[in-house]
């Protein structure tokens, strides 16, 4: 069995990126590392290595490879991006606001920098900037479930119900099986006082995310509370 033993660089750079396309995700991450060990400044093996760890919920290590990323293209929108997107998940909200920002004033037409800036300013407590963001990355990309989602979120904050609903009905319509816009119109039910809407959407949550421990708690607490309204 012949095999090629010794790839260029730019060969093992597309296996990796092969790889990683089909989540193969070790396979993929020792072919980035291996072409970093020969270039440590290969843009292309800093940026989707970086990418793959967030991926794989590996944020600290992706955050040092994408901003590397960002120093060796500092005009590359999707890697100012992803930084923020990794920072976002580390709780790194002003990072993450100055990412974004980078990358929109680079591409202004980038959706997903436009909805991890709303999700930053939602964590800040700006829920009106939140909208915005959201708003516009939804004018972009007009069937962004992610988007919709964190719109219906600063819509709750703000205590705009009707549009929070709004928000979440679209997106099932764009995602059907999208567990957290069936939670989050649940939790709006049971602050509306409609516990058998609320119980309904928990349910259809967990059935598309039966392992949530989270949704089960909620159910119980509706069902407990019906319990106890029955017993009085």
């Amino acid at each position: 069995m012949n095999e090629k033993k010794n790839l260029t660089i730019k060969e093992t750079f597309t296996l990796a990126i092969q790889n990683q396309q089909k989540k193969n995700f070790k396979i993929a991450e020792d072919l980035y590392k291996k072409i970093l060990k020969t270039n440590p400044n290969h843009f292309g093996s800093n940026f989707y290595l970086g990418t793959l760890l967030a991926q794989t919920q590996r944020f600290k290590l992706a955050k040092l490879l994408l901003y590397k990323a960002t120093q060796i293209k500092p005009n590359y929108a999707a890697a100012h991006n992803n930084l923020g997107a990794a920072l976002k998940e580390l709780g790194e909200y002003q990072e993450t606001i100055n990412c974004c920002q980078k990358a929109i004033q680079i591409d202004p037409n980038y959706a997903d920098a436009y909805n991890n800036l709303g999700a930053a300013l939602k964590e800040l407590g700006e829920y009106e900037g939140s909208v915005s963001c959201c708003q516009k990355a939804i004018r972009i990309n007009p069937n962004y479930p992610d988007a919709y989602n964190n719109l219906g979120l600063a819509f709750q904050e703000l205590g705009e119900m009707q549009q929070a609903i709004n928000c979440y009905q679209k997106l099932i319509q764009i995602q059907s099986n999208h567990a957290d816009a069936h939670y989050n119109l649940g939790r709006i039910y049971v602050a509306l006082g409609n516990i058998q809407k609320a119980i309904n959407y928990y349910q259809e949550a967990l059935k598309h995310e039966p392992e949530n421990l989270f949704y089960y708690y909620h159910l119980n607490d509706v069902n407990n509370e019906i319990l106890n309204l029955n017993l009085k």
